[in-house]
C-alpha cells in the first residue's frame, strides 16, 4: 500500500479505492436484488390461468392453490423489501467509524438470512414446478403444463428472476462479510 501526500495529508489511497470499489459493487447488487425478488414476486403473484375443457366447463391455476407458490412469493417479497432497505442504510453515510463496522456487521448477517429464504422459496417452488411440468407417475399426478402453458411460462420466468436474487445475495454476503473481515483483520 502506497501513501501519497495532497495538501499536507497523507492519504491511503489504495485502500480508499478499493473500499469505494466495494461499497459501489453492494450498492449495484442491492439494485439489482431489488429487481429480481421484486418481478418475480410481481409475475407470481398475478400469475393465473382459466382454460375451457370439454364443453362449458372450465379449469383455472393460480399461485395461491400451492402453498409452495405462496411461500415463494413471500419470501421474495420479504427479500425485495429487505434489499430496498439495506439499500437504504447502505446509501446513508454514517459518520461515525464504528457505526459504520457494526452496520456492515449486521448487513452481512441479515443478508445470509435474506439469501437462504429466497433460495428456500425458489427451491420450493422449483419443485412443485417440477411437478406440474412432468407429473409423477408414482404418486398418480398428472402433469397440467399442457394445459396451463402460460401459467407455467410465468412460473417459469418467475423462478428465473427468483434464482438471479439468490446469486445477487450470495455476492452480497460473499461481499459484506469480506468487508467486515478486512477491517477487523
Amino acid at each position: 500500500m502506497t501513501n501519497g501526500m495532497e495538501g499536507g495529508q497523507v492519504k491511503d489511497v489504495p485502500v480508499q479505492h478499493h473500499r469505494s470499489v466495494l461499497d459501489a459493487s453492494e450498492l449495484l447488487l442491492r439494485v439489482l436484488a431489488v429487481a429480481a425478488t421484486l418481478s418475480a414476486a410481481v409475475v407470481m403473484g398475478r400469475n393465473e390461468q382459466t382454460v375451457t375443457l370439454i364443453g362449458s366447463s372450465t379449469m383455472d391455476a393460480k399461485y395461491s392453490y400451492s402453498p409452495a407458490f405462496r411461500f415463494f412469493l413471500v419470501a421474495n417479497a420479504v427479500a425485495c423489501a429487505y434489499a430496498v432497505i439495506s439499500l437504504v442504510i447502505s446509501l446513508s453515510k454514517s459518520t461515525k467509524t464504528r457505526s459504520r463496522w457494526a452496520t456492515k456487521f449486521f448487513l452481512s448477517i441479515l443478508d445470509l438470512l435474506t439469501l437462504v429464504l429466497l433460495a428456500a422459496g425458489a427451491s420450493a417452488a422449483t419443485a412443485i414446478a417440477e411437478v406440474g411440468q412432468n407429473g409423477n407417475k408414482h404418486s398418480a399426478w398428472m402433469p397440467i403444463c399442457h394445459q396451463f402453458k402460460l401459467f407455467c411460462h410465468h412460473v417459469g420466468g418467475s423462478l428465473v428472476a427468483s434464482f438471479l436474487g439468490v446469486i445477487f445475495f450470495v455476492l452480497l454476503t460473499t461481499s459484506t462479510t469480506y468487508t467486515f473481515y478486512k477491517h477487523c483483520y
